[in-house]
């Protein structure tokens, strides 16, 4: 457990107890980057006060997810070794997809088949909250939880609606579903977002990037890139955080010129091809000499070989392993082989940017108890949440969150439109975050639905072009990150 004490003492609210998401992500590596950054905030700025007051009135609490501290940590081993895989969508055959079913067979039985693993669920990480609860003294749970960490927030609410306070969730999934339908629903979310926000970004840019100004010739594009060119790229060309935008369409502008150039060259080799890449950055008189860098480590990645996997015992670092026996031991999975194929092949042939990736069966004849499914009718005990969501978040999908806000009629939402950024708070915009510090520290909900604009790249907000609003910038952007890879450490939720 790690707590953060409140900044002003004698103004303290309660607790606000954090979580980051994953499942298996550091609640009090989070609390800390958190406490950290938000003390750090100039309370004389106009937005970012808010986070000054927030830790000046709250001690930030934190406890971290069973299996990941102190004298048990849980991973899931076995001697048997790993097959060595490709991409599903770049080997569809028979052998490669033997060898992956495989690999998740191998996966959930080291899994399930360790002591304690029964244990590791969202139903005793949220007793395990009470408990540091009424250790601490408050009546009430105040709770900020990120991705996942909606998913345990609501299931505390539902469970204990007499002891919820405060709770902003930011960037939902359906907690009233299943966590098969969060990993069904992210190939077509990742896609709504690459053609919606990231697509048209690009093309509103075309001295930029060089491809033109109609949105739909380049997802037309992009769709007869070559799978291994697409499948070795796909986890740059699209960031879930707003901020990253130009960094992803460089990436993108640079595997649509590498395919350029197979296409025009079908026997070249890597050299060649970067030979290629200068030639074209050389001809449009481009002068900064970092122009063709994305082209570039596109080229390389394509012509990559993965190295095979040594032949030595399987075994998982804590935070996957945490996160598998949650993913399976919290709601029931589909346990069809054949349905899971169905969802590669049908991934594979629809969504270009993420293809069949991530849809291997994730708890293949997990023998294990499901926990007892949690009533969110009991949701409307507590005063209501407050959901914070952007509206093209690929990793928690809108569509996902509106089920759960649909459901919970005591629920607020603010939706941040244009939007992809998985973990929004602080936003530092007024919109977002004078709304979440009115909740936090006074009670105060907004309306049942806000909606907030996004400023776009190279279009300064109020807050970027006031004063700087942390004492530390660099520090500062070092906190925020360190909070964000724990928000999206495992790539799902």
């Amino acid at each position: 457990m790690l707590r953060v004490l409140a900044g002003k003492p004698d103004q303290r609210i309660g607790s606000l107890f954090v979580n980051p998401g994953g499942p298996g992500g550091s609640a009090t590596g989070f609390a800390a980057s958190m406490g950290a950054l938000f003390s750090m905030a100039d309370p004389a700025h106009p937005i970012a006060r808010f986070q000054r007051d927030i830790v000046d009135r709250y001690d930030i609490m934190a406890i971290e997810p069973r299996g990941l501290a102190g004298q048990w940590l849980f991973k899931c081993r076995s001697n048997i070794a790993r097959k060595a895989t490709e991409s599903f969508d770049v080997d569809p055959g028979e052998a490669n997809l033997a060898n992956i079913e495989f690999n998740a067979r191998l996966e959930s039985s080291a899994c399930q088949n360790q002591p304690h693993a029964a244990l590791i669920n969202t139903d005793q990480a949220l007793r395990d909250m009470d408990l540091a609860r009424a250790a601490v003294g408050d009546a009430r749970l105040n709770y900020f939880g990120v991705s996942y960490g909606t998913w345990l927030g609501a299931w505390y609410a539902a469970t204990f609606p007499e002891h919820t306070g405060r709770m902003l969730l930011d960037s939902n999934m359906n907690w009233t579903g299943s966590f098969d339908e969060a990993l069904l629903d992210q190939p077509e979310a990742f896609q709504r977002a690459f053609e919606e926000t990231l697509i048209p970004f690009m093309a509103s840019h075309p001295e930029r990037f060089h491809l033109g100004s109609d949105p739909v010739k380049i997802i037309q594009d992009y769709r007869q890139v070559r799978p291994q060119l697409r499948s070795k790229n796909r986890f740059w060309a699209l960031s879930a955080d707003n901020k990253q935008l130009e960094f992803s369409a460089r990436v993108v502008a640079g595997v649509l010129l590498v395919e350029r150039i197979l296409a025009a060259h079908p026997d070249i080799d890597l050299d060649a091809t970067l030979m290629h890449v200068d030639r074209y950055f050389d001809e449009l008189g481009e002068t900064d000499a970092n122009a063709g860098i994305y082209a570039k480590n596109a080229a390389r990645w394509h012509f990559s070989d993965n190295p095979p996997r040594p032949e030595q015992p399987f075994e998982l670092e804590e935070e996957e392993s945490v996160y598998r026996a949650v993913v399976c031991n919290d709601t029931s999975s589909q346990n069809d082989p054949d349905f899971w194929r169905s969802q590669m092949f049908a991934g594979s042939a629809q969504y270009s940017l993420r293809g069949g990736h991530g849809l291997q069966q994730p708890c293949h004849d997990w023998a294990l108890p499901v926990v007892e499914p949690r009533d969110f009718g009991a949701i409307a005990q507590t005063e209501g949440l407050l959901m914070l969501q952007a509206s093209h978040d690929p990793i928690t999908s809108s569509s996902g969150a509106m089920k759960a806000f649909d459901f919970t009629q005591n629920a607020r939402m603010i939706q941040v439109e244009n939007n992809l950024t998985h973990g929004l708070f602080p936003q530092l915009t007024q919109c977002v975050d004078a709304k979440v510090a009115d909740f936090l520290l006074e009670g105060t909900f907004p309306g049942r639905m806000t909606h907030c604009e996004t400023p776009q790249p190279g279009e300064m907000s109020v807050a970027e072009r006031s004063a700087q609003p942390y004492a530390d910038a660099d520090r500062a952007d070092l906190l925020r990150q360190r909070m964000r890879e724990l928000s999206t450490s495992k790539g799902l939720l």
